[in-house]
């Protein structure tokens, strides 16, 4: 989970306020209001710290064993709530038993990751329990990914947890069902049956429980792994510490299940305070507000598009007609965070940043506005030359640290107790992590982030760096996309993020050389091939595309120049269109939308 704030100015070294979108420093006086107007949560915060810093990967306590816990401790009490649906906390362990005993005696046993392609259903989070249980990993999947992303994922003759309709060729495995539904053809059914015995295997802390998806900064989706001990802890920082979850509290998810904010700092929040769960099956700006009253919901994850949309409907007589007291995400617009708490009464708006595979974070704990917040870790903020692509060193050849107001690179100091659990793939995980940084023997996770230093372990988050921007609060591969262009046959492309007025993140643009493509049969094939917030927004067509010496293409110069240059085409209204004198204009003004 990456936060998204405002955009960084470039220069040989990103540094400074950034055009007034975020709060330029942290001092005692912000600090001492933020602790006063949130005075109420102190005590509960304080009581949850030990756990989450708890490090003890040999300790019993994960996924399946809290589960358990809260089916004994509050058998009757709402751990979720679908469409008309009231799952007990008592139902979601027996079924989650149910399933265990089920996947157990299919062959999966402790260790197996086990891919699980749903939309959000009370039945996937009864998968992702039960493979707890068994000691097994769930990878939840985006459904949404082109087949030939899944089938990349999901290797011929693999287990798979599949919904009904969504089967895939060559993959057996185990059906999400509910009463009355068909089961996907050669899928079976770990759901039927009556109640099971307790079914719960000793599974460590230090054991992985998830494998969470990211886009990566090449080719497919990569697997980051998440063990129990780091979901448990960021599941309390979110859902003791940063919310504050307590007894009646309603968290509302129409936010994807294999979106870490979804199925760690939501549902995870929810199973360490034993509270509920309201679920949607997608999100609905139309119908958002009128579900939050149907399930009298108190609390609102968030991921940075979902206020912006909100904010984009008409105004409404039901907009304050909610007892939600506080918001928590990644992502929100700095120019949408008054307004939202305004129109909509929220009165707290907790941000933060975190990384799926990161061991490192922000959370906003002192409400300081336009602020991911406080990160409680060992982390470092350096200097870092954009157009080179390099962090700054000193004469000795260490990295200079960010000064309070400057942006640079997020690094978080690996130790035993913050620890790297890095990706399925051994190489990509080596990759991500920098030794003797500064000093012998040292370890830091390269989070691949601009954040900017406001001081008193406060930041913002300014941008992220390399080939891989945000658009539509996703991360997207240009390798991705342009592999997905040379398989439409165009000649040779590059593809880069722009900066757009008024909107977050970085519009795709893609700079494709010749007269052969057509535009709309273009577009065809990257619908087919990627997903949308992956398609280009602006095309362009070059004669030919600059090399360096070892003949990479260079992108710098297209870069600066933005979505302007001759031959540029906007996407708007599902098609392709002319960027002509009036969209310019329009975009310039922050007036168009994409």
């Amino acid at each position: 989970m990456t936060g998204t704030g405002s955009v960084h100015r470039r220069g040989e070294r990103a540094r400074g306020r950034h055009d007034g979108a975020v709060t330029a420093t942290v001092d005692l006086l912000s600090l001492a209001r933020g602790l006063v107007r949130n005075l109420p949560r102190v005590p509960g915060q304080l009581l949850a710290i030990p756990s989450a810093l708890r490090a003890d990967p040999d300790r019993y306590g994960g996924i399946g064993d809290l589960v358990a816990r809260n089916a004994r401790r509050w058998p009757f009490r709402a751990a979720l709530l679908f469409e008309d649906e009231r799952w007990s906390w008592r139902r979601l362990d027996r079924a989650a038993d149910r399933y265990a005993r089920a996947l157990s005696r299919g062959g999966v046993g402790p260790g197996d990751a086990v891919p699980i392609l749903s939309a959000n259903r009370p039945e996937l989070l009864v998968a992702v329990v039960a493979l707890a249980k068994i000691g097994a990993v769930a990878a939840p999947l985006n459904p949404g990914l082109p087949a030939a992303a899944l089938e990349a994922l999901v290797p011929a003759g693999s287990q798979l947890i599949c919904e009904p309709g969504r089967a895939l060729s060559g993959r057996r495995g185990w059906a999400l069902v509910r009463p009355g539904e068909d089961c996907p053809p050669g899928y079976d059914d770990p759901g039927a049956g009556g109640f099971a015995q307790p079914l719960q295997r000793a599974v460590r802390l230090g054991e992985p429980a998830l494998h969470v998806f990211t886009s990566g900064t090449t080719g497919f989706p990569k697997a980051s792994v998440m063990t129990h001990l780091r979901w448990r802890r960021a599941a309390t920082l979110y859902g003791r510490i940063l919310v504050g979850l307590r007894r009646g509290d309603v968290v509302y998810c129409p936010l994807p299940l294999f979106h870490n904010l979804a199925l760690t700092a939501a549902f995870g929040g929810v199973v360490v305070t034993g509270t509920t769960l309201a679920l949607a099956d997608g999100f609905s700006a139309s119908r958002y507000w009128a579900d939050v009253r149907r399930f009298d919901a108190t609390v609102l994850p968030y991921i940075g598009e979902v206020p912006r949309y909100l904010l984009a409907r008409p105004p409404g007589a039901g907009d304050r007609d909610h007892r939600v007291r506080a918001a928590f995400g990644v992502g929100m617009p700095r120019d949408c965070w008054a307004e939202f708490q305004r129109r909509f009464g929220v009165a707290s708006v907790f941000e933060s940043y975190a990384a799926s595979e990161g061991n490192t974070g922000f959370f906003n704990v002192f409400d300081q506005t336009g602020s991911v917040g406080f990160c409680p870790t060992p982390h470092a903020i350096v200097r870092y030359d954009v157009q080179r692509g390099e962090i700054v060193t000193d004469g000795q050849g260490r990295p200079v640290r960010a000064r309070r107001g400057e942006t640079g690179l997020l690094l978080g100091k690996v130790t035993p107790r913050f620890d790297f659990d890095g990706y399925t793939d051994p190489e990509a995980t080596e990759r991500k992590v920098r030794r003797d940084v500064f000093r012998r023997g040292d370890a830091w996770f390269d989070s691949g982030d601009l954040l900017t230093n406001l001081g008193w372990r406060h930041a913002a988050f300014a941008d992220r760096i390399g080939d891989t921007f945000r658009w539509k609060s996703e991360n997207v591969s240009t390798l991705q996309v342009e592999d997905a262009l040379g398989a439409a046959g165009v000649e040779a492309c590059v593809v880069y993020g722009v900066e757009v007025p008024g909107m977050p993140g970085r519009a795709g643009m893609a700079a494709v050389v010749g007269e052969s493509w057509e535009p709309g049969e273009l577009l065809a094939a990257l619908q087919a091939a990627l997903p949308a917030p992956a398609i280009p927004v602006f095309l362009r067509r070059v004669a030919a595309l600059e090399t360096t010496g070892t003949f990479k293409k260079r992108k710098a110069g297209l870069q600066a120049e933005g979505y302007g240059g001759d031959g540029a085409l906007v996407l708007r209204g599902g098609r392709y269109e002319e960027l002509d004198a009036e969209l310019r204009a329009a975009l310039a003004a922050g007036d168009l939308r994409l």
